[in-house]
């Protein structure tokens, strides 16, 4: 009879951790935010909101992020800014606006200024970069933090522009299995196979974040940093005949280190070991690096190089590598528009 009892209470407490599992994942999946930002190419007192136009078109932009929160209603919306180029009065201005506009209260406003990286590196969204850097480098600034934190599971990063998708659409069974094995899924299309402009990534996996921390926010901080340091001492006083600016060969930097970092998390996923290959091409010269070592190496390298990092096969010989658009990007099919509010930066 003992015997019994004990075998009823071994199965009820076994068919109660599997629940208390199946409800974990299940909250797992849907713990997520939304992020979408909107960055001034520089600083205007006059500005109502914290994005330019009258109340009306203010009205109209926002109303997509109001549209992902109504959609998304268990999900944090997080809508950043630089508080650097906006007023107090814009901020109070686009909190009340989105209080009226939104019957969902899981929007807030969040200072990009606040996160720790850009405490720790102000310079690197100077208004002296080119905005398209300062926006593609804060995308990663704001998916990383959220991550590292582990405040949430998984983070959604979309263009202001972008229609909103409901949460069995951003978490179908293919996206969910991508980013628990990659940690990363991005928008499908562009020069490299893929956008930036919508992008989900999840904490569990821990290589991902390392080559998003390495290659396309440490390397292009060293790269902002050391062009400003060359500005101000007068190296780009002629600037590139193309360009007003002498900055502008920043503008792509970011979005152009992705084949890079890609080529760095297959390596950490792999041999460990990377080729420094010149302009994408892999020659008897090309520079061989383990994964460990790339920071030091990369600090040595011109900030107006061209270079991708692709992991080495260990089948064949050691300079024979994949190549960028052969490396496993996961991606997913969404309707990303283009940019429909553009800057005039003057390059």
């Amino acid at each position: 009879m003992i015997f019994r009892h004990f075998l009823l209470f071994l199965t009820l407490l076994i068919s109660f951790e599997t629940l208390a599992s199946n409800s974990d994942s299940d909250d797992d999946a849907y713990s997520y935010s939304v992020n979408m930002m909107w960055i001034n190419l520089k600083k205007q007192d006059s500005q109502l909101f914290l994005v330019p136009g009258n109340e009306e078109e203010v009205r109209e932009r926002l109303s997509i992020l109001t549209s992902w929160a109504e959609n998304n209603p268990d999900a944090e919306i997080n809508f950043w800014y630089d508080s650097e180029l906006t007023t107090d009065t814009s901020v109070a201005k686009t909190s009340h606006l989105l209080e009226k506009l939104c019957t969902e209260k899981n929007v807030r406003l969040r200072d990009l200024r606040d996160l720790p990286i850009v405490k720790e590196k102000p310079f690197s969204l100077s208004s002296r970069l080119p905005v398209y850097f300062r926006i593609d480098l804060a995308r990663e600034f704001i998916l990383y933090h959220l991550m590292y934190s582990r405040k949430t599971t998984y983070a959604v990063y979309a263009d202001i522009d972008m229609q909103p998708l409901p949460k069995g659409e951003l978490f179908d069974t293919d996206t969910l299995h991508n980013l628990t094995e990659y940690g990363i899924v991005l928008s499908k299309g562009g020069c490299h196979g893929y956008e930036n402009g919508f992008q989900m990534v999840s904490h569990h996996n821990a290589d991902l974040l390392r080559a998003k921390k390495r290659v396309l926010i440490d390397l292009n901080i060293t790269r902002a940093e050391t062009a400003l340091v060359d500005l101000t001492k007068g190296k780009f006083s002629s600037p590139n005949s193309r360009f007003k600016s002498p900055l502008a060969f920043l503008q792509q930097v970011v979005y152009d280190s992705y084949p890079s970092m890609f080529g760095y998390f297959h390596a950490l996923r792999t041999t460990k070991q990377l080729v420094i290959a010149p302009c994408g091409f892999v020659t008897e010269s090309a520079m061989v690096v383990s994964t460990d070592d790339l920071e030091d190496r990369m600090l040595g390298i011109p900030i107006k190089s061209s270079f991708e990092l692709l992991p080495c096969v260990p089948e064949y010989e050691k300079h024979h590598c994949f190549v960028g658009h052969q490396l496993l990007v996961p991606t997913k099919k969404v309707l990303l528009p283009p940019a429909r509010y553009k800057y005039d930066d003057g390059l």
